[in-house]
């Protein structure tokens, strides 16, 4: 035998007063080789149960009566296909329920009438179906129970080990922020110191080189003024020269008494000539000196270029000690988004533990209303099936104070976890 279909669906109810309701059903389908099992029950209450198990020679007659076009196993397959369709809303069933019957009635709507494709006859259950039901609705609810206990043990140890956890998190986040600040603190000392001795090295090497430029400014200023001084005797000398000829050509007629004249001016030309190599040597040394001042300005800007690299060089230092600072404080924000995190969890946990309480609750009040029920039946069987059900009442009640008992601890469980989680958050 396998069940082929167990899925929860909200039908119609009519019942013979022409009332309807409705309801959310459980309906089951256990299929074997010579027979077919239809269940439908309300989880909400035990009393509304049928059930049919149809064979071939059942469903010959039903295939009689309703003018059935198909055998038996194709029966199963659509009878499965129109649940289906039913699900997704695409056929429509209702129940219509009576003293002794309960009847499924497949159908779909058109823009005249309803047409009715088939209906199932199902009969109530037997009261022992029911009451084996019940016990192992109970006894899944106290394996259901003993799970949530070990969930629970499970949660408190794990809220010890968070709680252990958090507080390591804070030593080291204490730890962290001390050391944060030792190493800020040094950090600024050194940047502080380093900078203080850039500058005043900066502005020394600066005021040198300036010093410098200006006694080479006032050297060069010098060497001009000498040299216009000499331009200006040349052309003085030069001037001599022409009159000098003016007056020796004016002077050939006298030539013989001008000889001893222009001996002695010969002598003088002489002398000039050396003056003016002498001057021209003058003019190479000073030319050569204007080079080695060229040579020196353009040390000087090199060593203008040198600093100028220094001073971006500690500047890209500082970029990277700002870029370690941002990265700390990063590290800083991370560790508090984990916390954040483990605080998110407990609380999820928290809820999970009023949800399951809720659930036991709900179960109680069942069992309650079951023993409800158990009293009437008292009344309609014999002395017999009296004690019988007295002795199951019996073990089903100690069933409910062990239900109780562990919905206490679960009560306890849970407000030492909500403590906790407050002192955690405090």
């Amino acid at each position: 035998m396998t069940c082929i279909y167990n899925k929860n669906l909200t039908l119609q109810i009519h019942d013979r007063c022409g009332l309807s309701e409705n309801r959310i059903v459980n309906l089951i389908l256990i299929n074997s080789q010579e027979s077919l099992q239809i269940k439908m029950r309300d989880p909400s209450e035990y009393t509304f149960n049928y059930n049919e198990t149809i064979d071939l020679g059942d469903y010959e007659i039903l295939r009689a009566k309703q003018n059935l076009d198909i055998n038996f196993n194709e029966f199963k397959s659509n009878l499965l296909e129109m649940l289906q369709q039913v699900q997704k809303k695409e056929m429509f069933l209702r129940c219509d329920s009576s003293e002794k019957t309960c009847t499924l009635v497949f159908y779909n709507k058109s823009k005249i009438k309803s047409i009715i494709y088939l209906t199932l006859d199902l009969r109530p259950t037997a009261q022992k179906e029911i009451l084996s039901e019940v016990l192992n609705n109970m006894q899944f609810l106290k394996e259901s129970n003993e799970r949530l206990q070990l969930q629970v043990s499970n949660m408190k140890k794990i809220v010890t080990e968070k709680d252990r956890e958090i507080k390591l998190s804070y030593c080291y986040r204490s730890q962290m922020e001390s050391q944060f600040y030792e190493i800020l603190k040094e950090v600024e000392n050194s940047i502080i110191s380093k900078s203080k001795d850039m500058e005043c090295l900066l502005v020394t090497k600066i005021r040198n080189n300036m010093q410098k430029v200006a006694s080479l400014l006032e050297e060069v200023n010098t060497l001009k003024r000498k040299t216009t001084l000499k331009n200006d005797s040349t052309r003085r000398l030069l001037k001599n020269v022409e009159n000098l000829k003016l007056e020796n050509n004016k002077n050939m007629v006298t030539a013989d008494q001008l000889k001893q004249e222009n001996s002695e001016l010969h002598k003088a030309q002489n002398n000039l000539e050396k003056n003016l190599a002498s001057l021209r040597n003058i003019l190479n040394e000073r030319d050569i000196s204007n080079r080695e001042l060229q040579k020196k300005n353009e040390e000087l800007k090199s060593d203008m270029e040198k600093a100028t690299i220094i001073i971006a060089q500690k500047s890209s230092s500082m970029d990277e000690l700002r870029k370690d600072l941002i990265q700390a404080n990063q590290m800083l924000v991370n560790f508090n988004n984990h916390y954040d995190q483990k605080v998110e969890t407990i609380e999820n946990l928290q809820a999970t533990l009023v949800t399951k309480s809720q659930i036991i609750e709900e179960e109680k009040c069942k069992n309650y209303e079951l023993q409800k029920e158990f009293d009437g039946y008292k009344i309609v069987f014999n002395a017999e099936t009296q004690q019988k059900l007295k002795n199951e009442l019996f073990l089903a009640q100690n069933k409910i104070d062990e239900l109780e008992k562990s919905i206490r601890n679960v009560k306890k469980i849970n407000s030492l976890l909500s403590e906790k989680v407050n002192r955690i958050g405090i």
